[in-house]
């Protein structure tokens, strides 16, 4: 069994993650310390470590050498309170595989894990993790596509592909590279939104020359930024200068020419984040020399079945076969997921019945699906919702009894704060107006987060 190695000494952490690891089938240990480990043999190395910086005894990043050298393929996730440019840079430049700010929620853990067990398996293999997948559809909607498709390969132009969460805008993007004349060139691919915004810059730009960043990689080839739209605003200034200047100066380089196709996708409306002040007008015209819009699943229910057969195709169970019925039930629903969603339906059924049919009570009950969208649909929703899931996991954690409201406090206050802070410019009094408390208040509250191992 795949094995995760956590090296934390909060308790609230390690009972998290090591329920997270057991939810993905993994074989846990954790550990309050280096020492710790040292002691523990292990029969196989472990396929992600989840490692804090702030350790009694040695440190995390001082240990992380050693613990490169005995598990050199292993995945090295470092976790810190102290999200400083610097302790990033340090843990970057030792081998980390990904760097995560404390607190973090369970789905960025979670994406981060699967993101390092996949890259062990293709270092295992032998093989680079690919998305072979391909855009199908007879509807009109995604005959319009294909030409746009078509059109954008033939250029080396940056494009921008606009959709909803799951229609697709990661696979037109490869499939815009693959037919492109540079499709023999490397694709290199970057998911702003998986990222803190430490990591963002250090991850386009470089942390040091011996380790190159994002857009030196993709040099000759082809540079996808998925959720453009996160990119803070100090980020974009500097990627606007590589793009104009041709050029790019990492920590402690000298400049270096680097030219690069550069295709975008978002799911935000990118001129009203220029309206706002959230993306910067310059970044914007030279990212978006061609625009194309994916449409929602709902508005190409046409295509449905052929999406669901290619899905159930990929499984390679071939005595597997939609009932008509299932397939009329499957282009009665909403999806809000879009075709994401409709994959994770076909893989859920395949998994129901190993061979045959699959009839419609096979399949997972819409209101699973589309209500957990529709309770999501603001913000406030969305945090409601969150607070629920966490409340009832943490009420059930004994080393949180007596003190569950000041770790709800200790996880929503932070990015509040922070949120306040930046969109006032570090204004420290506009930012507590805003809040609603006093400046002092507001200051008091900084410095101890400032302070906080949490």
């Amino acid at each position: 069994m795949t094995q995760l190695l956590i090296i934390d000494d909060e308790p609230a952490i390690c009972w998290g993650l090591s329920e997270l690891g057991k939810s993905c089938g993994l074989d846990v240990v954790a550990q309050p310390s280096i020492e710790a480990v040292r002691d523990l043999a292990f029969e196989k190395p472990p396929a992600a470590i989840f490692l804090d910086v702030r350790l009694p005894g040695e440190d995390g990043l001082a240990a992380m050498p050693a613990l490169r050298a005995r598990w050199p393929e292993s995945a090295v996730i470092v976790m810190t309170a102290y999200g400083d440019l610097p302790t990033a840079n340090r843990a970057l430049r030792q081998g980390a595989f990904e760097y995560l700010v404390k607190p973090f929620d369970l789905a960025t853990a979670r994406s981060t894990l699967n993101r390092a067990i996949a890259r062990r398996e293709a270092q295992r293999t032998g093989r680079q993790a690919s998305n072979e997948e391909e855009l199908v559809g007879d509807s009109p909607a995604m005959q319009q596509v294909f030409r746009q498709l078509a059109l954008a390969a033939q250029t080396d132009a940056s494009v921008v592909l606009v959709g909803e969460s799951g229609v697709g805008k990661e696979v037109a993007a490869r499939a815009i590279h693959r037919y492109s004349p540079l499709s023999t060139k490397p694709l290199v691919t970057m998911n702003v939104a998986a990222l803190s915004p430490e990591l963002i810059d250090l991850e386009l730009f470089g942390a040091h020359p011996d380790r190159p960043g994002l857009l030196m990689q993709a040099s000759g080839g082809t540079l996808l930024i998925d959720e453009v739209a996160e990119i803070p605003l100090a980020t974009q200034a500097k990627l606007v200068r590589v793009l104009e200047s041709g050029e790019l100066t990492s920590t402690g380089g000298a400049p270096q020419p680097v030219k690069f196709r550069l295709i975008s996708t978002t799911q935000r409306d990118l001129p009203r984040c220029v309206a706002r002040g959230e993306f910067r007008h310059d970044l914007y015209f030279r990212l978006g020399g061609y625009t194309i819009a994916l449409p929602p699943l709902r508005e190409r229910m046409a295509d449905i079945p052929t999406l669901a057969n290619c899905f159930l195709s990929a499984v390679g169970r071939p005595s597997l076969r939609f009932d008509l019925n299932t397939l009329a039930e499957l282009q009665r629903r909403a999806w809000p997921g879009n075709v994401r969603e409709l994959k994770s339906v076909v893989q859920h059924s395949a998994t129901v019945v190993r061979e045959g049919v699959i009839l419609p009570e096979h399949l997972p009950a819409p209101v699973l699906l589309n209500e957990v969208a529709k309770k999501l649909a603001t913000p406030a929703e969305a945090l409601i919702e969150a607070a629920k899931n966490w409340a009832t996991t943490a009420i059930g954690n004994p080393t949180l009894a007596g003190k569950l409201h000041d770790e709800l406090l200790a996880i929503v206050e932070p990015p509040l704060l922070s949120a306040a802070i930046t969109a006032h410019h570090d204004n420290c009094l506009a930012a507590a107006q805003a809040l609603g408390i006093h400046r002092t208040t507001l200051r008091r509250k900084l410095d101890q987060l400032d302070q906080s191992n949490l």
